[in-house]
């Protein structure tokens, strides 16, 4: 932890000095970063999350590609704060490039319909399976779609294959605002698989561990 700290700082305080020709990339540091990590420690799964760019991504892919056999969890964000272009080539790079290499993407039921399904933006009968099934065809092999309507108060959780539903969880719809659930979700998910965990009982435990972090949150001062 702390030699990636300091390889950080050391980063940061390079490409913030004045009057440099040529400053390094995030694709630079990305491969520094794997020469100090990846190389030393055995990986057994890889989670990605909001890159930033498209260059970020790919960089990223080509990191993830040494490692043929690795999972890897993917989680989408909702990116409707971005310049429209900006979206599009962050995703259509995502989806060239880090798509056919992902194992399970995780995402919210609304994002994922207007990227994978955007005949369908205003269909919300669009099923886990129908999002399965169109990731499927860009290499994807599990979807874990949240915050799908359910019944009352309740969202829905649901892991699916382009052959059908594996897992589904419902929760009590919380009513506060919060941001990072997604990444704290994708991240248990990761943490969990890398432990040796079977898909399904994965999933089951992060949609648990995410509601009892939701739960169990605290909004100090007047933050988020």
């Amino acid at each position: 932890g702390r030699l990636v700290s300091e390889a950080l700082k050391t980063f940061y305080e390079i490409r913030d000095t004045p009057g440099l020709k040529k400053k390094p990339s995030t694709s630079e540091l990305l491969d520094w970063l794997k020469l100090l990590v990846a190389e030393d420690i055995p990986l057994h799964a890889i989670k990605i999350g909001f890159a930033g760019s498209a260059e970020a991504v790919a960089a990223i892919a080509a990191f993830v590609s040494d490692y043929p056999a690795v999972p890897v969890v993917a989680y989408m964000p909702d990116l409707s704060w971005w310049s429209e272009d900006e979206i599009d080539n962050y995703l259509d790079a995502f989806r060239e490039l880090l798509l056919p290499q992902v194992a399970v993407l995780v995402g919210n039921n609304t994002t994922l319909r207007h990227w994978l399904l955007p005949e369908s933006t205003t269909d919300r009968r669009a099923r886990a399976t129908d999002l399965a099934r169109a990731a499927g065809e860009l290499g994807v092999s599990y979807v874990l779609v949240t915050g799908i309507p359910a019944v009352g108060d309740q969202l829905g959780n649901v892991l699916a294959s382009a052959q059908g539903e594996l897992f589904s969880q419902s929760y009590e719809r919380i009513d506060a605002g919060f941001l990072g659930a997604g990444d704290i979700l994708s991240a248990a998910l990761t943490a969990l698989i890398a432990t040796g965990s079977e898909l399904t009982e994965a999933v089951a435990e992060a949609l648990q561990y995410l509601d009892q972090a939701l739960d169990h949150g605290f909004r100090p001062g007047m933050g988020r």
